[in-house]
């Protein structure tokens, strides 16, 4: 069976891609390009890719808080950073009998934390009959599709995608140089196959730990069983007390508890006492003890406090007779004292009375005063916000700019409208800025001059940059001819004196000549190259030169705006302290409005209470003034005379104070009552019935006493005979405490043996597929080496070494070296190499490995900017192994998609694929649509 290309890749709205893509891969079914600088959608490519056939992407699977709290699926847009559409990948993979559809949707992202993850995607796949398979058929349906059928139902195609045909910067670098011997050890068995027979290991790891699970509670059984048989060891005495307690009655207790029950009318009940169980009679005993004895404490403390209250009644019992017969007086003498208090109001504002009317009138011109000062003020307060509201935009717009330095030459349009602006705000004042016009008028003329010279120099400096460029593509494939020509030579068994001949015109020359010429040649260069170099610097030298001086210029500008800003602060201050000082008038207003208002209420309160007092004399109602005054002083003096025929003892100067008076003594009367009744007294007690209740609570006092006495000593004896029960049950809890205590060592005995031997198997495990992936690395290591050399990333050590080992913990561990095998000198080169060696020794290692793969039949290799930091030597040799992988001959006919930000390797593929096929999607921008492509086939 044929394996399968990728054929066709649709990408909507995934990412960067914000509108729908569509990459055609069957014009380049040996190599397609992606080519373009840094940030147009390359990578988002082959994520698109990986996210379609696993759903996941392999840079984001270690776990992380922020990547669970982040969406980075689904492309967003907008100034509310909305999802329009849910991102969707669609690939078509096709061999010569058979197209299949994939397609892989985001969903369940709405009101998430995250859109990457499980569940947030739905797979189908549909076959060349229509037929569909949704998510889990999906995956079982492509690994049946993909996965080759010796392997199916051992590997799934979604796991393994990841390893063989996606190879990435990151995980390139990270193989070397970041992670560690176990971890590398863990990524080279996925990559050889043997990762699924660890799970076996996992499998017998898993119950180990469900053994150590089983074995703790054990332990702690054990620990708390010897804990609690050294405790009972010291609960009991050794005599025998089997005989002991024959003789004990339990219902003389029973009586006595009943006795003191019914007499002193406790809160008890003993009519649950029938228990089976001894013990159980005395527990109940001794908690109906208890209570008893809490009762009568209780009851004995409360006659106490009885007696003391009697006394306290008695007492007071003088002062209760007392505050009796002023109270009858004071509530007599009440209706004269309110009389007086009304005349003496009366009498007191009946001149504001009869100026009522006045000043009512008074009062209401100064609020129609005040009403209008408020008018005019909030009038101008209206006419000042705009202007305020106008000059405050003005300066965050200033302020911004001069934040804004990325944009100097746009200030000087924004400048000149601000100062527009300001002359309509500020007609009779627009002389001030007058010299902020004069300012811009003179530097913008110089910055224009200055800008095109800038633009002149630059366009100069990329002519001579493509002229040098082109040079240099000639002088590369020379100097490329010409370095292995010499290498030819070197290796060339010939000695040093005699001579060679050329295989171009078969004629012989001396070899150290032949050697001689071409060193100088490679090491001396070209001079029009050196020419170009110089005048490019001068280029670069004038332009540095101009931008320093139009840096000056803008520096100008800053500093101008700087003190327009300062200005314009200025105005703005003075109008924000105009309006805070509207609002002091104002707040000023509406303290006197609320000033006059309570005047107003204050008057109309007197004159409401004075109409009603006249109502209450028919003959002051249509009287004058005079005959009123004499109405009552005539009436005050009658009032006084009658107070003085009360005998009252104590002062009261007017009405108030009798009322204070008379609440004070109801209080005092009733609470008096209160303690009368709370001991069931009537309020026609006397001294003699106080004494006698007196007495009757000494004597109950006494019997509580002695009753609390004895039931102390009831509650020690049946403490004592009940310890003497408990010492035998004791006895027979910690024998059977021992024999648990046995059974419980002899289960822990046996799940320790258990223990052992499944740590055993874990290491036999281990062991296993380590000689297995030392095997195959031995087979696999030759194609690796032949990879490394070919790219040629350094002149001595040209061997790669991988071992398989142990580390300080046990774990196996990978370890990748690098030989010199004509002094037999290794390193390690995640110490030594460069990022460009360490990332060709990572790239030899996982591209042989996904050429001579044997468990999927996807016939695609992407790689994502495989050639960052290589010199031109190494990126000449590395497309000859990309051209090797494509090739019949070679026995490999892959088909490659590869990405790069380098235009020269973009170049080198096209030509050196010219005679296959290839395409180019070479990304040209990224704008809100996302990436601009442009097919190159």
């Amino acid at each position: 069976m044929n394996n399968f290309d990728l054929i066709r890749v649709e990408i909507d709205y995934f990412r960067g891609y914000s509108q729908k893509r569509i990459f055609e891969l069957e014009s380049g079914s040996d190599l397609s390009i992606l080519a373009g600088a840094n940030g147009l959608g390359k990578t988002s490519f082959f994520d698109a890719v990986e996210w379609a056939f696993s759903g996941r992407l392999f840079r984001y699977e270690e776990a992380n808080e922020e990547k669970n709290n982040s969406h980075f699926i689904n492309h967003r847009c907008g100034v509310k950073n909305e999802v329009k559409k849910p991102a969707e990948v669609r690939l078509t993979i096709a061999n010569d009998q058979e197209k299949y559809f994939i397609t892989r949707k985001s969903i369940n992202f709405k009101n998430k934390k995250s859109d990457y993850g499980s569940y947030r995607s739905q797979l189908l796949l549909v076959d060349q009959n229509d037929k569909k398979y949704f998510n889990q058929k999906a995956e079982k349906k492509l690994d049946s599709i993909l996965i080759k059928k010796e392997w199916q139902g051992e590997l799934k195609f979604k796991e393994i995608f990841s390893y063989y045909h996606l190879l990435t910067q990151d995980k390139l670098n990270a193989f070397v140089r970041n992670a560690k011997g176990p971890e590398r050890w863990q990524q080279i068995s996925n990559l050889l196959g043997t990762r699924r027979f660890l799970s076996l290991s996992e499998e017998y790891k898993k119950k180990a730990e469900k053994i150590k699970e089983k074995l703790k509670p054990l332990e702690k059984k054990c620990e708390n069983l010897k804990a609690k048989s050294n405790n009972f060891s010291n609960l009991y005495s050794d005599k025998n007390i089997s005989q002991a307690n024959n003789n004990f009655d339990l219902l003389y207790y029973k009586h006595n508890l009943e006795k003191w029950k019914d007499e002193f009318e406790l809160k008890l009940n003993l009519d649950n006492f029938n228990f089976d169980n001894r013990d159980e009679k005395i527990e109940y005993l001794l908690t109906a003890a208890e209570e008893i004895k809490f009762g009568l404490k209780a009851a004995f403390d409360k006659s106490e406090e009885k007696i003391s209250a009697i006394k306290n009644l008695r007492n007071d019992y003088n002062s209760y007779q007392k505050y009796k017969r002023e109270f009858k007086i004071l509530k007599r003498s009440k209706s004269l004292f309110e009389e007086l208090r009304n005349l003496n109001y009366l009498k007191e504002h009946l001149e504001e009375y009869y100026d009522y009317h006045s000043l009512l009138k008074k009062i209401d011109q100064k609020k129609k005063k005040i009403q209008k000062e408020k008018v005019e003020i909030l009038e101008a307060k209206e006419k000042l916000i705009p202007k305020k509201e106008k000059l405050k935009n003005l300066y965050e717009l200033l302020t911004n700019m001069e934040k804004d330095e990325h944009k100097n030459y746009s200030r000087f349009s924004k400048l000149s409208s601000i100062l527009m602006t300001l002359k309509i705000i500020y007609p009779n004042s627009s002389k001030e800025y007058n010299y902020y016009f004069k300012q811009i008028g003179r530097i913008k003329p110089k910055v224009d001059e200055l800008e095109e010279k800038l633009k002149n120099c630059a366009n100069t400096a990329n002519k001579l940059q493509n002229q040098l460029y082109e040079i240099n593509h000639f002088n590369d494939e020379l100097f490329i001819i010409l370095e292995k020509s010499l290498n030819f030579l070197e290796e060339e068994k010939t000695s040093e004196n005699g001579k060679v001949k050329c295989p171009v015109c078969s004629k012989s020359y001396p070899k150290i000549d032949l050697i001689t010429e071409i060193r100088a040649k490679i090491r001396t260069g070209s001079k029009k190259v050196k020419q170009l170099k110089k005048e490019i610097v001068k280029r670069n030298n004038e332009e540095r030169l101009l931008n320093k001086e139009l840096k000056k210029e803008y520096q100008q500008l800053t500093d101008l705006m700087t003190d327009f800003a300062s200005d314009l602060k200025k105005d703005l201050d003075i109008l924000l302290a105009r309006e805070n000082d509207f609002k002091d008038q104002l707040e000023t207003l509406r303290e006197k409005e609320k000033t006059f208002n309570r005047k107003l209420e204050g008057l109309n309160y007197i004159n409401h209470q004075i109409k009603t007092i006249i109502e209450q004399y028919d003959q002051l109602k249509l009287s004058s003034d005079t005959v009123i005054e004499t109405f009552l002083d005539k009436r005050i003096e009658r009032l006084k005379r009658n107070k003085a025929k009360y005998k009252i003892t104590f002062k009261v100067d007017n009405y108030q104070g009798l009322e204070k008076r008379i609440i004070l003594l109801n209080k005092k009367i009733n609470k008096f009552e209160e303690k009368l009744k709370k001991y069931n007294l009537s309020r026609k007690v006397n001294h003699k019935i106080l004494k006698n209740k007196e007495i009757d609570y000494q004597n109950l006092k006494e019997k509580q006493k002695s009753a609390h006495q004895k039931s102390e000593m009831m509650l020690k004896s049946l403490k004592a005979k009940q310890k003497e029960l408990r010492e035998n049950e004791i006895r027979i809890r910690h024998y059977k405490i021992k024999e648990e205590l046995k059974a419980a060592k002899a289960k822990k005995e046996i799940y320790l043996q258990k223990l052992i031997k499944t740590e055993k198997i874990v290491e036999a495990v281990k062991d296993v597929v380590s000689e297995m992936n030392e095997k195959i690395l031995s087979e696999q290591q030759e194609f690796i080496n032949r990879i490394f050399k070919r790219i040629y990333p350094h002149p001595y050590f040209r061997d790669l070494i991988l071992k398989i080992s142990a580390n300080s913990r046990g774990n196996n561990s990978l370890m990748i070296s690098c030989l010199d095998s004509d002094v037999n000198k290794e390193i390690n080169p995640a110490y030594t190499f460069s990022a460009a060696q360490i990332n060709i020794v990572a790239l030899s290692i996982f591209l042989s490995m996904a050429l001579k793969q044997k468990f999927s039949r996807l016939n695609t290799i992407l790689l994502d900017d495989p050639v960052q930091s290589m010199d031109d030597l190494n990126i000449v040799s590395f497309v000859d192994v990309l051209r090797s992988c494509c090739l019949d001959n070679e026995g490999l006919n892959k088909q490659l998609i590869v990405s790069t930000h380098d235009d020269k390797f973009y170049r080198l593929l096209r030509k050196k694929f010219r005679f296959l096929s290839a395409a180019g999607h070479y990304f040209t921008a990224y704008d809100q649509n996302g990436p601009e492509i442009i097919i190159q086939t």
